[in-house]
């Protein structure tokens, strides 16, 4: 927890994250796709295994980084890769149902990616500078408020244009 290097190489990652996603997002990649030749399907269960623990360390790396820019607490870093590897799991299903209902999720949750690298910069003791967990509540409370607003804004102007209003 009080290593800077790994929070500063932490919070570099989530800007690229982020920001790869919103370059993503301008410049999509329209090329053809290339063929694959099908291979026979064949079953190797521990390699799967494998696959899908190794993903799951992957992803939560995420929310360790996102629990050291609330808290250096290690008790709340380490529930905070608990609770990303078991969101993995178990609501990844429903997630991914509810971003195809109300699209502009994604772009929020980038969003906030960002807004959490920029946190965990600014812990950094070379800068010093604390946000307190309450005004970062009130910031992803009011991202979940302007997106809802703006699906709900955009759903209500695809109703009229169908109706042809």
């Amino acid at each position: 927890m009080n290593f800077w290097g790994i929070k500063a190489l932490g919070a570099a990652y989530l800007v690229w994250m982020s920001l790869h996603f919103f370059y993503e997002q301008r410049h999509p990649k329209d090329g053809p796709k290339p063929q694959t030749v099908a291979k026979p399907k064949q079953t190797h269960f521990w390699r799967t295994v494998a696959s899908i623990e190794a993903l799951d360390i992957v992803f939560s790396v995420d929310s360790i980084l996102a629990a050291l820019a609330v808290d250096n607490n290690p008790v709340i870093v380490l529930i905070g890769g608990c609770l990303g590897i078991l969101a993995m799991r178990f609501v990844a299903q429903v997630i991914t149902d509810f971003i195809t209902k109300v699209p502009e999720l994604e772009v929020m949750a980038y969003a906030l990616i960002f807004i959490i690298a920029v946190k965990l910069a600014l812990s950094l003791p070379q800068i010093g500078i604390e946000v307190p967990n309450w005004a970062f509540s009130v910031i992803v409370a009011l991202a979940f408020l302007i997106t809802w607003l703006i699906h709900q804004r955009r759903a209500t102007r695809n109703q009229q244009q169908k109706r042809g209003i």
